[in-house]
């Protein structure tokens, strides 16, 4: 049985792979790291990535969203060398991603009519000298204006922050 955990850890070594490795290869280096650290295991030799597949199907999204909010509070506590002329910057960008086909009956529209899967729009807004993201969402709409809104409540007052093009600012 894999837990949150050791699913949260195979997870961030698979984005943050510099080399973009499979699944088998970063199973194979989690394992050992983890025997070196100390940090239980299910069983002696790695899952088949099979496991991890299936256990990743089963992880509810939101525990990003809790994780992020959990790293910035104890980060926030240290960010004073972050900040610019006394204030929090931060900058905001979205593109459009293609998504597994069976979201195109969860409201993820298909771009065009030969088009193959449906697409949705990733906002993030991040703290620019830390590269932290602050808040980040998917949506079904193409709207970058409607989600640069939203991003707002994740801001305090005299923060800074620079859109891309899209994005409307003052």
């Amino acid at each position: 049985m894999i837990d949150t955990l050791l699913l949260m850890l195979f997870i961030f070594r698979l984005v943050f792979s510099k080399n973009r490795q499979g699944y088998g290869t970063t199973i194979v280096e989690l394992w050992a790291q983890c025997q070196c650290l100390g940090i239980p295991l299910p069983q002696a030799k790695p899952v088949a990535a099979s496991a991890f597949c299936t256990a990743r199907k089963k992880l509810d999204e939101t525990v990003f969203k809790t994780l992020n909010r959990r790293i910035i509070a104890a980060y926030e506590q240290t960010s004073a060398s972050y900040h610019w002329l006394g204030r929090r910057l931060f900058a905001v960008d979205g593109m459009k991603i293609n998504l597994p086909r069976p979201l195109r009956h969860a409201d993820y529209a298909m771009p065009s009519n030969t088009s193959h899967y449906p697409q949705g729009l990733v906002s993030c807004l991040y703290q620019l000298k830390s590269q932290i993201p602050h808040d980040f969402e998917l949506a079904p709409h193409m709207s970058e204006r409607r989600l640069a809104v939203a991003h707002l409540k994740a801001l305090k007052p005299k923060d800074v922050v620079v859109y891309d093009r899209g994005y409307f600012s003052y």
